[in-house]
C-alpha cells in the first residue's frame, strides 16, 4: 500500500472524528453557558408541526446526499490501492466490483434523496398554506373570535395528529382543515379552468383529478374529536363545525353539506355566517378558549 495514501486516510479519519467531537462539544458548551429567557411555554404558531417536519427532512436530505457522495468517491479513493498491485485482470475485476457495489448503493440513496425532496416540497407548500390561512383569519379577532393554530391531538391512545386551525366565537367552535393543492399548468383538455374547485355530491372535484372526499372526512373526524375534548364532563355538548379551506382556489360550492368548503380569501367574511349565532355565551367562549390555550401552549422558547 502506498504510504502517502495510508497517511492521508489516517489524517482524514482523525479529522472527521475531531469534527464530530467538536460539534457535540459546541452544543454542550452552549447549554452550559446560557439558557432561554422565556419562563413559560409559547402558543403554537401556524404550521409548527410542518416546520419541525421540514427541519427533519432537510437533515435527512443532507445525510442521504453526503452518503451518496461518499459512495461515488470510494472507487476513486481505492484506485491507488489496486493499481499496480495486482495483474491487469485482477485490477479490472477489483475496480469493477468495487465500483459496481458503490454505484448501486449511491443509486439507492439517490432515490431516497429524491423522495425526501418531494416530501420537502409538499411540506413547504402545506406550511405556506397554513401561514396564509392564519393571515386571512386575523380579521376575525376584531370581531371577538379567538383563534388557535396547529392543535396537537395527543390525548387519544395510539394516535397523534394535528388540527390546523380552531376558531371560537359566539356562533360555535370551528375546526379548519387547510388543504393546499398545486394547480395544473397550461390549458386543460376537458375545458375546465385550472383554478376552480367544484364541490358537489359531497365530493371535491379538482381539475383533471379524480373526485375525492378525504379532506371532508378528515374535517368531520377532527370536529368530532375536538367536540369530545371540549365537552368533557359537561352536560351540554359543545358544537364544533368542520370547515375545509382551499387557499388560492376559487370554490364553487353546491348545496352546503355537513362540511363547509371555502377559499382562503373568503374565510373571514363567510365564517360568521356558519353555525348558529348566540349558541355560545361569553362565559362559555372564555372557558373553551382557556382550555384550547393550555393545549396549544407547548412550544419551548
Amino acid at each position: 500500500m502506498n504510504p502517502f495514501f495510508t497517511a492521508a486516510l489516517v489524517v482524514s479519519g482523525i479529522g472527521t472524528l475531531l469534527l464530530y467531537r467538536g460539534i457535540g462539544g459546541m452544543f454542550r458548551d452552549e447549554k452550559a453557558r446560557s439558557r432561554s429567557p422565556f419562563g413559560e411555554k409559547l402558543l403554537r404558531p401556524p404550521g409548527e408541526s410542518l416546520r419541525l417536519r421540514i427541519d427533519d427532512l432537510k437533515m435527512g436530505m443532507l445525510e442521504k446526499g453526503l452518503v451518496m457522495v461518499l459512495f461515488l468517491s470510494i472507487p476513486i479513493l481505492l484506485m491507488p490501492l489496486q493499481l499496480g498491485q495486482y495483474p491487469g485482470f485482477l485490477t479490472v475485476a477489483l475496480l469493477g466490483s468495487t465500483s459496481g457495489v458503490c454505484y448501486v448503493a449511491a443509486y439507492f440513496h439517490w432515490r431516497k434523496f429524491k423522495a425526501l425532496r418531494r416530501e420537502l416540497r409538499n411540506g413547504w407548500l402545506g406550511f405556506d398554506g397554513e401561514r396564509y390561512m392564519a393571515e386571512k383569519l386575523i380579521p376575525l379577532v376584531g370581531m371577538g373570535y379567538r383563534i388557535f393554530h396547529d392543535l396537537e391531538v395527543d390525548w387519544i391512545p395510539g394516535k397523534k395528529f394535528n388540527i390546523d386551525h380552531v376558531v371560537v366565537g359566539s356562533n360555535g367552535v370551528f375546526v379548519i382543515e387547510t388543504k393546499t393543492r398545486r394547480k395544473k399548468n397550461g390549458e386543460l383538455p376537458d375545458g375546465n379552468e385550472s383554478h376552480v374547485l367544484k364541490v358537489a355530491g359531497g365530493m371535491l372535484h379538482f381539475p383533471m383529478e379524480k373526485a375525492t372526499d378525504e379532506p371532508l372526512k378528515q374535517a368531520i373526524m377532527n370536529a368530532e374529536v375536538l367536540a369530545r375534548r371540549l365537552t368533557g364532563t359537561s352536560k351540554h355538548a359543545v358544537p364544533v363545525f368542520p370547515v375545509v379551506a382551499l387557499p388560492g382556489w376559487w370554490v364553487e360550492e353546491g348545496d352546503p353539506g355537513e362540511v363547509r368548503v371555502v377559499s382562503g380569501r373568503a374565510i373571514a367574511s363567510r365564517l360568521p355566517g356558519f353555525g348558529e349565532e348566540g349558541i355560545l355565551s361569553e362565559r362559555e367562549i372564555a372557558r373553551l378558549s382557556d382550555l384550547l390555550d393550555r393545549d396549544c401552549r407547548n412550544v419551548l422558547g
